[in-house]
């Protein structure tokens, strides 16, 4: 198993605490991979945060926001904010991206993968059930697509669950399936040959 470690900040804390975990996670890059922006995005824009994001982006840390993801009218423009002005290489939940063609269109283009978690957007409220989730409509629509936990224990899921419901409720295939964990594998923030060590071979 490679493991990394991805440094969170939250949106609920000022932009001045949230400065020393990244000063934190750049000091700490044998450890940290990457910098992460969570917490309530309906209520606190993630405008204040780019300076942080670029900053880390700029010392060699890889970037995912959380973006996109509560179902709310017009926030799928989180995601754009994420990937055109704070450099993000994964985009955390955004599942509302397919309210938007233009959203869609940006995440195809630049390849930027979605980190979607079926169970927990159901029970969050983000989408009606796991036969709703968009996962499969952003799927054929040519976005980089993983399947996640986000929380498993408070979830109660583990991710063999996860690709289960995927397969059961949105009836991807076998290759399908192997596509979405090729995704994983390609856009995780471990280096190259730790990632190899581990994986199988084709």
């Amino acid at each position: 198993m490679a493991v990394g470690l991805i440094c969170i900040l939250q949106r609920t804390k000022s932009v001045e605490d949230n400065a020393n975990w990244v000063d934190f996670a750049l000091n700490h890059k044998n450890g940290f991979l990457a910098l992460d922006l969570a917490d309530n995005e309906v209520d606190f824009d993630p405008e204040p945060f780019i300076p942080l994001f670029q900053r880390a982006k700029a010392g060699g840390l890889g970037i995912t926001v959380h973006a996109g993801e509560p179902r709310v009218a017009g926030i799928s423009k989180n995601i754009t904010t994420a990937i055109e002005a704070m450099g993000a290489d994964r985009i955390g939940h955004g599942l509302q991206a397919i309210e938007d063609p233009r959203v869609i269109d940006l995440l195809v283009r630049t390849e930027t993968p979605l980190e979607l978690c079926p169970t927990s957007n159901w029970l969050t409220g983000a989408c009606d059930g796991l036969h709703a989730h968009p996962i499969k409509e952003l799927f054929d629509a040519g976005v980089h697509t993983t399947i996640n936990t986000d929380d498993p224990g408070i979830m109660v899921t583990n991710l063999n669950r996860e690709f289960q419901h995927v397969h059961e409720h949105q009836g991807f295939t076998s290759e399908q399936l192997r596509q979405c964990v090729d995704w994983a594998h390609a856009h995780s923030f471990i280096p190259a040959a730790k990632k190899d060590a581990v994986w199988p071979a084709s």
